[in-house]
């Protein structure tokens, strides 16, 4: 039986919000995403003995980084290209492969998406960055 703590990244998706309707992101083989937590503001003081901080009361908006193989027909992946073009907010979520599809929820823009031809025998592969402009929230599926 496997552990029941580890999530396998295999099957997990990136899904957006095109129209009114939650549309998988095919063919994505990389995703991070960093960023989430808050910033530190010192409260160190002239009679201090030890640097102090505090969290901020603003969490920070996370930046999601990837990568897809690029496919020029598909039209989720020209729907991305325009969006990169056109910088819009939207929803997206990204679907865990545990046992209860965990969905997190967020809007956010495209802020880049480019093409990479690698070398001769390489795929085309489409780096893209989504940056969060809302929290995220944890859905139910």
């Amino acid at each position: 039986m496997p552990d029941p703590l580890i999530v396998p990244a295999h099957n997990t998706k990136l899904k957006v919000k095109i129209s009114t309707t939650f549309v998988e992101v095919v063919g994505v083989t990389t995703l991070s995403v960093s960023g989430w937590g808050t910033e530190s503001i010192p409260t160190t003081h002239l009679s201090s003995t030890f640097k102090t901080s505090r969290p901020s009361a603003v969490p920070n908006a996370a930046t999601l980084t990837g990568t897809l193989l690029f496919d020029p027909a598909d039209s989720t992946h020209a729907a991305l290209k325009a969006m990169s073009w056109t910088p819009t907010i939207t929803d997206w979520q990204v679907v865990l492969a545990d046992d209860d599809a965990t969905t997190y929820q967020f809007s956010g823009y495209l802020n880049e998406f480019g093409l990479d031809f690698g070398d001769l025998d390489a795929n085309v592969e489409a780096p893209f960055t989504i940056t969060q402009a809302a929290a995220a929230t944890v859905v139910t599926p």
